[in-house]
C-alpha cells in the first residue's frame, strides 16, 4: 500500500508539473513556428523579387538593349522607320530572350520604348487588336514614379496584358530606363501569380491564414479566389489590436465572429510586402487540451495498476534490471563484445534472463553488421563523391554559346573560332568523369578557358589574371574546384559595380604547404548569403554523419558547397578554407594545404 501510495503520488506530481510547464510553453512554441512560417514566406517572396530584379539589371546594363531604345526614342509606330525597328526588334528580343532563359520561373521579359513600342522575349498574338491596344495604353517611363530609395517597383496582381482575355494573373518587376535626355523606356519583368500561392502553401501551414497585403493594405494573396468583406474586417481588428499590443504575437477578436486569433507578420523588404499569418487560438491550443486529457489518463491508470507495479518492483525486478542496465551501458563501438559473467540471472528472473540472453545475441549480432557497415562506408563515401562531382553544372554556357550567335550573325569576328576552342575545352574537361583529381595544371587551363570567354562577354568590364607557381603544376585538386569559386567571385562581385572587375587566382607555396586564393574586387558577397555559405560549411566540417543527416544536400545552390566537400574529402585535416569580404574591396576565398611533415 506504501509503495502504490507512492507511485500514485508521483505519478500524479510528475504530470501536474509537466502540465504546467508545457502550457506556459506550447504557445510560445507556436508562435514561434508561426514567426518561422512568415520568415519563410518573406525570405522566399525576397528571393523570387532580387531575381527579377537581377534579370531586370541585366537587361538594363546590356549595350544592344539600350542602343536600340536610344534608336526608338520619340518615335511610335507610325513614325518609326521600318528598317530601323525591325533591326532594334531583332536586337532587343533576341538579347532579353537570352538572359532570361538560365531563369525558369520568369514567365517573361518585355521592354517598352518611350512612346509604349513594347518588344518582348515570349510569343504573343500580334494580330490581336485588343493585346495591341492594351500595351500601347500602358502607362509611359515618364509617368512612373518610384519610392525613395527604390530603383524599380513590384506591381500587385493583375490581369496579363500580352494575351486577350486569358483570365490568369501575374505580377511584375519594372524598372525605368535613364539616359541624359530622360526616360527612355521600361524594362519589365513578370512571374505568373501561382507562383506566390506556391510559396505560401507550405507544409506547416494547416488551419491558419496567410495574408500578404502592400503598405496600402491591398490585398496580394489571402489564400482564396478573391477576397470578401469579412477578410477585410478580419485584417481591421488585427490592426486595432496591433496598435495596442507590445508583444511579437498579436492577439486579438475578431468582432463579427467572437473568435479568438493570434497573429504574427513580417515585412518582405524587396517588394515592401506584409506577411501576416492568422490561427484561431482554439487550434493553437489543443495540444495543450490534449496533454491536460492524457495526463487524466495516465493518472487513473497509474493508480489502478500501482499496485500490483510496486510489488513486482520490490520482488525480483531491480537488482537484475540493474545489472542489465550497467552491461547495456558498458557495451560501446570499441567494445562490443558483452561480458557474460558479471551476473548470473536466475530461472526467477524470468523475463528479465530471457532478455539478457537476447542482448547478448543482439550485441553480437551488432558486432557483425557494424564490420560490415565500416567495409561500405568508404564504398557509399566514394559514390556520393561521384554524386557531388556529377552535379557540378556550368550555367554560363547559355550565355557563351548566345554570345557565339551574336557574333557570327552581326560582327562576323575573326574572335569567333578562340571562343569556340575556348567553350571546346572546358565542355571537354567537364564531361570527363573519368578521373577523380586532376592537376593544378588542368585546373588552370580550364578556368583560363573559363574566365577567356567572360571576357569576350563582358569586354572592358572584366580584367583577370592567373599566376600558379611552377612547383605546384602537378599538385592534385578535385575536377572543376575553382571553376565555382571564381564564377561566386563573377557573380556577387559585379552586380551593381560600375566599373571594370578584376579577379585574381594564385597559387603559391608557404611555409607549411601551399595554398590557393581567388579574389575579386568587386563589391563582396551579400551578408546574408556569406553567412549561409560558412553555416553549411560549419555543419559539414563539424558533422559525424553529415552523408545521413545533412538538409543542405536537398538545396539547388551546391556551387561552393560541393566543392569544399570534395576537398575535405580529398584532404581531411590537412585543409583549411576561408571565404569573406575584403573591406572596400571585393571578396576573398582561400585553400590552404598543408602538407604532413615527413620524419
Amino acid at each position: 500500500m506504501f509503495y502504490t501510495i507512492l507511485i500514485a503520488f508521483l505519478i500524479t506530481g510528475i504530470c501536474t508539473i509537466v502540465f504546467i510547464i508545457l502550457t506556459q510553453n506550447i504557445e510560445n512554441n507556436e508562435i514561434r513556428d508561426m514567426n518561422n512560417v512568415t520568415a519563410l514566406i518573406s525570405e522566399q517572396l525576397n528571393l523570387r523579387i532580387k531575381e527579377m530584379n537581377q534579370i531586370s539589371f541585366g537587361v538594363l546594363t546590356n549595350t544592344y538593349v539600350r542602343q536600340s531604345l536610344l534608336y526608338l526614342s520619340g518615335y511610335n509606330y507610325e513614325t518609326v522607320n521600318m528598317l530601323m525597328y525591325l533591326s532594334s526588334y531583332n536586337m532587343i528580343t533576341d538579347n532579353i530572350f537570352t538572359i532570361s532563359q538560365p531563369f525558369p520561373d520568369i514567365d517573361r521579359v518585355n521592354v517598352f520604348s518611350d512612346s509604349n513600342m513594347y518588344f518582348s522575349s515570349k510569343r504573343f498574338d500580334t494580330d490581336s487588336g485588343e493585346v495591341r491596344k492594351q500595351l500601347l495604353s500602358r502607362p509611359k517611363p515618364g509617368d512612373i514614379k518610384l519610392e525613395a530609395g527604390y530603383s524599380y517597383r513590384v506591381l500587385p496582381p493583375h490581369d496579363n496584358e500580352w494575351e486577350e482575355d486569358s483570365g490568369e494573373k501575374i505580377f511584375s518587376l519594372q524598372r525605368v530606363v535613364q539616359s541624359s535626355h530622360g526616360p527612355i523606356g521600361i524594362i519589365e519583368v513578370q512571374a505568373k501569380y501561382n507562383i506566390i500561392a506556391e510559396i505560401c502553401n507550405i507544409s506547416p501551414i494547416n488551419s491558419g491564414r496567410i495574408f500578404i497585403l502592400d503598405r496600402s493594405d491591398n490585398f496580394i494573396y489571402s489564400g482564396q479566389s478573391s477576397t470578401d468583406n469579412s477578410d477585410e474586417k478580419l485584417i481591421n481588428d488585427y490592426k486595432n489590436a496591433e496598435k495596442m499590443s507590445e508583444y511579437t504575437a498579436v492577439k486579438f477578436i475578431e468582432q463579427k465572429s467572437g473568435i479568438r486569433y493570434v497573429a504574427v507578420s513580417r515585412v518582405a523588404s524587396y517588394p515592401d510586402w506584409i506577411v501576416l499569418y492568422m490561427i484561431p487560438r482554439t487550434i493553437l491550443n489543443e495540444p495543450i487540451f490534449n496533454i491536460l486529457r492524457l495526463i487524466i489518463i495516465i493518472g487513473i491508470f497509474g493508480t489502478a495498476i500501482s499496485f500490483v507495479i510496486a510489488y513486482i518492483i520490490a520482488l525480483h525486478i531491480y537488482t537484475p534490471l540493474r545489472e542489465l542496465k550497467k552491461k547495456v551501458e558498458n557495451i560501446d563501438y570499441q567494445n562490443i563484445n558483452p561480458d557474460m559473467s558479471a551476473y548470473a540471472f536466475s530461472n526467477v528472473d524470468g523475463e528479465i534472463a530471457i532478455l539478457n540472453r537476447s542482448f547478448d545475441k543482439m550485441a553480437l549480432k551488432l558486432k557483425n553488421s557494424l564490420d560490415e557497415t565500416i567495409q561500405t562506408q568508404q564504398q557509399i563515401e566514394k559514390a556520393y563523391y561521384k554524386l557531388l562531382q556529377s552535379q557540378m553544372n556550368p550555367h554560363f554556357l547559355h550565355n557563351t554559346i548566345s554570345v557565339i550567335s551574336i557574333m557570327a550573325k552581326n560582327l562576323g569576328d575573326g574572335k569567333i573560332p578562340d571562343i569556340c576552342s575556348k567553350l571546346n575545352t572546358i565542355l571537354k574537361y567537364t564531361s570527363d568523369i573519368s578521373e577523380n583529381y586532376v592537376t593544378l595544371r588542368a585546373e588552370k587551363e580550364n578556368i583560363d578557358s573559363f574566365l577567356g570567354l567572360l571576357k569576350y562577354r563582358y569586354e572592358h568590364r572584366m580584367e583577370y589574371k592567373i599566376v600558379i607557381e611552377d612547383q605546384l603544376q602537378n599538385k592534385l585538386l578535385p575536377r572543376m574546384t575553382l571553376q565555382p569559386f571564381v564564377e561566386n567571385c563573377f557573380k556577387h562581385g559585379m552586380y551593381g559595380l560600375d566599373r571594370a572587375i578584376e579577379i585574381s587566382v594564385f597559387g603559391r607555396q608557404t611555409d607549411d604547404g601551399w595554398e590557393i586564393v581567388i579574389s575579386d574586387d568587386g563589391t563582396g558577397i551579400d551578408e546574408g548569403e556569406l553567412k549561409r555559405i560558412k553555416d553549411e560549411i560549419y555543419h559539414f566540417d563539424n558533422s559525424s554523419n553529415w552523408l545521413n543527416d545533412n538538409v543542405y544536400l536537398k538545396s539547388s545552390k551546391l556551387g561552393i558547397l560541393n566543392t569544399f566537400i570534395r576537398l575535405k574529402l580529398l584532404y581531411d585535416e590537412q585543409l583549411v578554407f576561408d571565404i569573406h569580404n575584403i573591406a572596400g574591396s571585393g571578396s576573398e576565398i582561400k585553400i590552404h594545404i598543408k602538407e604532413i611533415q615527413e620524419g
